[in-house]
């Protein structure tokens, strides 16, 4: 039961808009898989009128496409450049580095034929 609690607050639902970077396709375990870095631009803006118009932060995000569905729709009609609509799940996994003797978080959005959705809203 603890275990199952702990991976939940780790997974959540996550709506976002960003643009395709290095897009990759391959087989993981049977499974089609389409992967690439979801760039994610225009995350906070600063609420000083000084600063109207500037972008404080950009984050970036591994996604993974599993499915023979969800992955042969991103094959075709996914490249670098497209801007997508994504709904998925979003993994957090920590991650441990010996160098530094702590943990930090990698975080993933996961769509698959199962759960989530990825639409393509234009071509840059």
């Amino acid at each position: 039961m603890f275990r199952s609690r702990q991976f939940l607050s780790q997974v959540s639902l996550h709506l976002c808009v960003g643009v395709v970077s290095a897009p990759s396709r391959g087989i993981i375990q049977g499974t089609a898989v389409w992967s690439c870095r979801l760039l994610l631009s225009q995350a906070g803006y600063s609420a000083l009128t000084s600063q109207a118009g500037k972008t404080l932060c950009q984050e970036s995000y591994n996604l993974c496409c599993q499915g023979a569905v969800v992955a042969n729709y991103c094959i075709s009609n996914l490249h670098e450049g497209c801007v997508v609509h994504v709904a998925s799940k979003l993994i957090n996994t920590p991650i441990y580095v010996p160098v530094h003797g702590t943990y930090f978080d990698k975080s993933e959005l996961l769509v698959s034929d199962k759960f989530g959705f990825i639409t393509k809203l234009k071509s840059l």
